[in-house]
């Protein structure tokens, strides 16, 4: 079942093997365990490793793997299908938190009068306020509409070389793979072998 925010008691802990464990739900967390996932200069195994310490506060699961899984449902939401890896078209990303960090800082700032810097925020608040920021914030928003909009035939040539040199200005390419591709490799060795459904 899918969180509610409007319900739900904000989650400090996930439950693995009938056993509870704390974790640091803070925004800023959770932010740091996706720089970490997405960085270059660690091993996949270090990456999982360093992030399930930052991840889980007091005690680490015995069994990585699951508690890798539960931490990317949390990071998720538990919105079904987000922690696996899609199948189907492969979707643009639309964000990164770390070049878009001043775009969101400023969006935050613009729209709920909340200093990102100075807030201690529990990551299910902290994605909701995102993913809802309305078009009144245009730099943040029109970044990620530029990232999503697709070039086609109905424009004319002026139109998609502006929308060219925009998708290339906000582009995202140059940055790693998606979160929950590590698991696969981390677990399943690179390149595959066992599919996670």
């Amino acid at each position: 079942m899918p969180f509610n925010i409007l319900l739900d008691e904000y989650p400090n802990s996930v439950v693995i093997d009938e056993a509870e464990y704390s974790i640091n739900a803070n925004f800023k967390a959770v932010l740091e365990i996706i720089r970490l996932l997405n960085n270059d200069l660690y091993t996949n195994n270090e990456k999982v490793k360093f992030a399930l310490c930052l991840f889980y506060s007091e005690q680490l699961p015995s069994v990585q793997e699951k508690a890798y899984d539960e931490m990317l449902k949390f990071i998720h939401m538990y919105k079904e299908g987000k922690e696996t890896k899609l199948k189907g078209k492969k979707e643009p990303r639309l964000l990164d938190y770390d070049i878009d960090s001043g775009s969101i800082y400023s969006a935050f700032l613009q729209q709920y009068n909340i200093d990102l810097t100075e807030e201690t925020m529990h990551w299910f608040k902290f994605l909701t306020l995102l993913e809802n920021l309305s078009d009144g914030n245009p730099k943040l928003m029109r970044i990620m509409e530029i990232r999503g909009m697709e070039i086609d035939n109905d424009m004319d040539q002026k139109q998609r070389a502006k929308l060219r040199k925009l998708k290339k200005e906000y582009s995202l390419e140059d940055t790693n793979e998606v979160v929950s591709n590590i698991a696969d490799a981390f677990f399943f060795g690179v390149g595959g072998g066992v599919k996670r459904e």
